[in-house]
């Protein structure tokens, strides 16, 4: 019920899970910061009616009879004080198929976390018009590693939940407190 309470408000509801490793990347708070965002929202086109709907037979949904709800997509755009810009996209409700996709591409190369195609198992990153291979990028992921998943990578694939992000996004808050 906490998710249908959430929703009666606008806006992107969870924008950590995909700004979070993209601010990383881009240095936000190191050498550039955010500067100002954009963020609209589609209509909402499926929760009030699935909420009158089961309202009308399941007494625990009473209380959203009537109620409206935050848009299907929320997509924000955010410009950074160095011109660099970040798109964020927030989806729960609609019904296409699930991403966390992370799409990171600049003036030197591209880089693709997740979703990946079958056929590739970690990464894509591309410095021209085609991804590298599997071993190369292995490299590079292993140079790159942020130190706070060295320190704690495997400790969170064990404890937190998300293959581990809840319990490295928790662990790095609690530092920065």
């Amino acid at each position: 019920m906490w998710r249908l309470t959430e929703n009666q408000r606008s806006g992107n509801l969870y924008p950590t899970h995909g700004l979070g490793p993209i601010a990383q990347i881009m240095d936000i708070n190191r050498d550039d910061r955010m500067d100002y965002l954009v963020s609209m929202a589609s209509n909402d086109f499926m929760l009030e009616a699935r909420a009158q709907q089961l309202a009308a037979s399941e007494p625990d949904f009473a209380e959203f009879k009537g109620k409206t709800f935050r848009g299907n997509m929320n997509t924000t755009t955010i410009r950074t004080a160095k011109g660099k810009t970040i798109m964020l996209q927030h989806d729960v409700t609609s019904s296409r198929v699930y991403s966390r996709l992370h799409l990171n591409g600049g003036a030197k190369g591209s880089a693709q976390k997740y979703p990946l195609p079958v056929f590739v198992n970690s990464g894509l990153i591309a410095t021209g018009h085609e991804w590298i291979d599997e071993k190369a990028f292995k490299e590079l992921e292993e140079k790159y590693r942020p130190e706070i998943v060295k320190r704690i990578g495997e400790l969170a694939k064990k404890i937190g939940g998300h293959g581990g992000m809840a319990f490295v996004m928790g662990a790095y808050l609690k530092m920065l407190s």
